[in-house]
């Protein structure tokens, strides 16, 4: 995430200094709110979809953070329980991006908290092609499990247990869950 924040941050210092900064368009300030890294780091996840809504609404993003708006905007959603609205920015996240990892993850996530484990693994899986982690194996390993597909949940598992950082929170989930998996045999 650091990358394209640093990215973003560029691309808005130099749209500033080119001397654009006119009616309608952006500022640093709309920028770091709708990533949450304003001054007033306290905002309140309604306060950042507002500033991401702004930035969408300028029609000035480029392809790139136009897709990070809309994943922010998702993240926010979420934060203020609305998994509507979460899945649609994220869905628009990905529409421009298809590539975007974090957003196929975090969108797979609420299909599976909503029991729609083949609409998750599908996002887990493109998430995993591009930038395979612990969380996203474990998950759809979740999912697996879920559908009654235990190979291929203890795959995942073992997939996870293998990304994750020894002894970290994330190696003791994905070992929790080999042996919740091997117990139930």
């Amino acid at each position: 995430m650091l990358g394209r924040i640093s990215l973003g941050l560029f691309l808005a210092l130099a749209l500033l200094q080119a001397g654009t900064h006119r009616a309608g368009a952006w500022t640093m300030e709309d920028w770091n709110r709708c990533q949450g890294i304003a001054n007033d780091s306290g905002l309140a996840p309604e306060a950042r979809i507002a500033a991401c809504t702004q930035l969408i609404q300028t029609g000035q993003l480029t392809p790139e953070n136009l897709a990070i708006a809309y994943y922010d905007r998702g993240i926010d959603d979420s934060l203020d329980k609305l998994p509507d609205q979460a899945m649609a920015d994220y869905t628009k996240a990905i529409a421009i991006n298809p590539n975007y990892a974090d957003a196929l993850y975090n969108r797979g996530d609420l299909y599976r908290n909503k029991g729609l484990y083949d609409q998750a693994i599908a996002d887990y899986t493109k998430s995993i092609a591009i930038e395979p982690a612990y969380d996203v194996y474990l998950n759809r390993g979740i999912c697996y499990e879920k559908k009654g597909m235990r190979n291929q949940a203890m795959a995942d598992y073992q997939a996870s247990l293998n990304y994750a950082k020894p002894g970290s929170a994330g190696a003791q989930s994905a070992q929790q869950a080999l042996q919740h998996l091997s117990a139930s045999q």
